[in-house]
C-alpha cells in the first residue's frame, strides 16, 4: 500500500498537470481569436483596401497611435503594359520584376507580337 506522501506526490502531479493544461487550452483559445482577426482583416483588404485599415496596436511592431492599411500584392506574371510606352509595347512582368523582355501590341489582340 502506497504511503500518504506519496500519494500527496501523486496528486500534486494531476493538479500541475491539469493547470498547464487549462493555461495551453486559454492560449490556444486566444491565438485562435487573433487569427480570426487577421484573417478577417485580410480578406476586407482583398475585396477593398480602403477599408482594411488594421487598428493601432494590433501587431506587436507596430508603432503606437498609428493604422495603416494592407497594400495591394503585385500583379501575377505575364505581359503587361510597358512602363515606359504602355500604348505601343508589352513588357514581361515575372512576378517580382521588369524583364527585357519586350513586344510590340497587337491592335487587334492586345497580345504580344514576335
Amino acid at each position: 500500500m502506497p504511503s500518504n506522501r506519496a500519494l500527496l506526490h501523486v496528486e500534486v502531479w494531476i493538479v500541475l498537470g491539469v493547470v498547464v493544461l487549462a493555461v495551453l487550452l486559454l492560449v490556444n483559445r486566444a491565438l485562435r481569436r487573433r487569427n480570426a482577426k487577421c484573417r478577417q482583416l485580410a480578406r476586407r483588404a482583398f475585396h477593398d483596401p480602403d477599408a482594411a485599415r488594421v487598428p493601432a496596436g494590433f501587431f506587436p511592431d507596430q508603432p503606437a497611435g498609428e493604422s495603416f492599411a494592407f497594400s495591394a500584392p503585385p500583379p501575377i506574371a505575364g505581359w503587361l503594359a510597358d512602363p515606359t510606352d504602355p500604348e505601343h509595347r508589352l513588357r514581361y512582368w515575372d512576378g517580382a520584376h521588369w524583364t527585357e523582355h519586350v513586344a510590340v501590341r497587337n491592335g487587334a489582340e492586345g497580345r504580344p507580337r514576335r
